[in-house]
This record gives C-alpha cells, structure tokens and sequence, in this order.
C-alpha cells in the first residue's frame, strides 16, 4: 500500500506519546499497546522524579527498536558548564531528544548544543500552559 501523504509530497506526521504517569506499569502499558502506532516516546518530571526513566527507555529500545524517538524532557536550565555536564549525560542514556529551557541563555544552549553527540536539541521557549498573563511584562 503506498502512503498517500508521501506521495503527496507530505511529510507525514509523528506521534510521540507523553508518558507522563506515576507509575512505571501505567508507562509500560503505554508503551506496549501504543508502540505499533507512535513514533516514540517522551519522558519527563513524572518518570525522573519516580526513578523509573531509564527503565522506560530501555523497554522503548526493545520495544519499538533503535528507530524509535526517546525524548527525555527535564527542561535543563542552568548555567553553561552544569548544562554541558548533564547533556552528555544525558546523551550516555542512548536518548534521542533531549529539552533545554530557553530561559537558560544563549551560552547554555550552544554549550547543549556542542555536547550533545548524535542527540538532537529541543529549546522549550513558552510553556503551552502559559497563557498572555502568565508572560505580561509590566
């Protein structure tokens, strides 16, 4: 069957799911049932904060295989040398993505950037919970 939106000359869309649940069954359910259909998986506070993210990341590797998007999503935020250090740690876990506040700066974001091997650098800049009070300078 050929994909129509490639086709079309359409990139097609990439689902990648949040896992963003207490508990490390809830995400291996998750990971389970919708590995045949997402693109990857992002794990963030919920999972890091349990103690649970590496685990998930090697079940999303044996799961959906090497091809698979593991977004790790701390939102790093801290000076250039402290960002570098976590950034190849980061990249040591065999993620793909990985997100950098944007609050952080210009310094620390090139200091991702040039640490960061084959992970690609995501720059979170406004919160989508924010709305314009939230960002209101006065």
């Amino acid at each position: 069957m050929k994909d129509t939106a490639s086709a079309a000359g359409v990139k097609p869309s990439r689902l990648i799911v949040a896992l963003d649940v207490l508990a490390f069954s809830a995400a291996e359910r998750l990971i389970a049932e919708l590995s045949p259909l997402a693109d990857g998986f992002a794990i963030g506070y919920m999972a890091m904060a349990a103690g649970w993210d590496r685990r998930a990341i090697e079940l999303i590797r044996s799961t959906g295989g090497r091809e698979s998007i593991i977004f790790s999503d701390p939102h790093l935020n801290a000076t250039p040398r402290i960002t570098a250090a976590a950034v190849r740690a980061y990249a040591g876990w065999g993620i793909t993505h990985l997100s950098i506040c944007g609050t952080a700066g210009e310094a620390a974001i090139r200091a991702a950037v040039e640490n960061r091997g084959p992970v690609s650098i995501v720059v979170t800049t406004v919160l989508t919970s924010f709305d314009e009070n939230d960002i209101r300078c006065e």
